[in-house]
């Protein structure tokens, strides 16, 4: 997933997709917001003057990133190997999950629903194509198309490896295992959620904020607008919390703490280990039902926190996986690590996915939907 500078001086032909391949690496690896267009043109050796002949702005080389992502997923034509193709495109595609969710969050309005029609226009593309195979309501295929993309782009959160071949063979298998999954009916219209604000002012921000931080991402996020969604002015937020990095702090302490908690819950009720991992898939699909931006925070933001928070943090999420990693192992000795972890980070992808889809994410059905293809991956 790297690129190689030219020689400075030179011209190549491709200059600009070399652009684009650098600008990718970089905002996968370090985020939008810390990265300048002087750091692009410095990775393919060129002065930041003839990168804007190429791009006006960072915000347009973002967007053209993520495009040059999406198409090969476009392309990628029906038929009975249609499944086998999108998974090697997600594979040479690794970054693309990241830089959809965590980055273009940082553009435009507009640019983001150009961005979310194309890649719902893929969607619906596999969607067709399941309910040609299968007896399907259009709500059960749209549900096993975008389980079966965020199962492909899972891998973008993670750096588990393996020989692409091999690595296409796994997600294709894991795909097939998705579109062959007995759903039950999923309600087509969102029922009303029923959470209700708390009174508390100090967990009235801290709901706020894990919203913005979010949608917006903490670095664009600030003290103001979180202030503003609890009708108080910014400066008395420093009554509850002395930065906005507490905030932060505290929101991701609170996703974290529900991991531990209820992993232990599951575990000392279980029966042994399939019994546990049912009851896995239906309480993280529960939480992230309910709290998808809790979820996404802990997903998107651990790189803004200091150590040894962010240390903390990512230890949390990976004894998590581990846990599932056991479990799943524990049913199949003969799995090896990786393919395990594979397979667990597809399942939490795929409820992340669901959840932070409006017109799913409130279905009626959806958590067994999600408790029957989060099985069908693992077993």
């Amino acid at each position: 997933m790297t690129t190689v500078a030219p020689a400075k001086g030179k011209r190549p032909r491709n200059r600009r997709a070399l652009i684009l391949a650098a600008a990718a690496d970089l905002f996968y690896r370090d985020g939008y917001a810390r990265v300048t267009m002087a750091d692009v043109a410095a990775a393919v050796s060129v002065g930041p003057s003839a990168l804007y002949r190429h791009f006006r702005g960072k915000a347009e080389l973002l967007v053209d990133v993520v495009v040059a992502g999406v198409e090969p997923f476009e392309q990628v034509e029906a038929g009975e190997d249609m499944l086998a193709k999108l998974a090697v495109v997600a594979v040479q595609q690794r970054q693309l999950g990241v830089l959809w969710q965590r980055e273009t969050r940082h553009l435009p309005a507009a640019d983001r629903r150009m961005l979310r029609h194309r890649l719902r226009n893929g969607m619906a593309a596999y969607a067709r194509h399941l309910r040609a195979n299968r007896d399907l309501s259009p709500t059960q295929a749209t549900f096993l198309a975008l389980a079966t993309f965020g199962m492909l782009t899972s891998i973008s959160y993670h750096r588990l490896e393996l020989p692409h071949d091999e690595y296409a063979r796994l997600l294709t298998e894991l795909g097939d295992a998705i579109a062959r999954t007995d759903l039950p009916d999923i309600g087509s219209a969102p029922r009303e959620s029923t959470r209700l604000a708390a009174r508390s002012r100090r967990e009235a921000l801290l709901a706020t904020a894990a919203v913005l931080f979010a949608d917006n991402g903490y670095a664009t996020a600030s003290l103001r607008d979180i202030g503003a969604g609890v009708d108080i002015a910014g400066p008395s937020i420093y009554h509850h919390f002395d930065s906005k990095l507490e905030l932060l702090v505290a929101v991701m302490n609170r996703g974290a703490e529900w991991l531990r908690m209820d992993l232990a819950r599951a575990l000392a009720a279980a029966s042994g280990a399939a019994d546990a991992l049912s009851q896995l898939i239906r309480s993280y699909a529960g939480f992230a039902l309910e709290h998808r931006e809790l979820v996404d925070v802990l997903v998107t933001e651990v790189a803004h926190l200091p150590e040894p928070e962010r240390h903390r943090a990512r230890q949390t999420q990976h004894d998590y996986v581990s846990e599932w990693v056991h479990l799943v192992r524990s049913q199949n000795p003969a799995l090896d690590d990786t393919c395990a972890r594979i397979r667990v980070q597809a399942v939490l992808a795929i409820v992340n996915d669901i959840a932070r889809t409006p017109r799913l994410r409130h279905a009626d059905g959806i958590a067994d939907a999600l408790h029957a293809v989060g099985t069908a991956v693992l077993r």
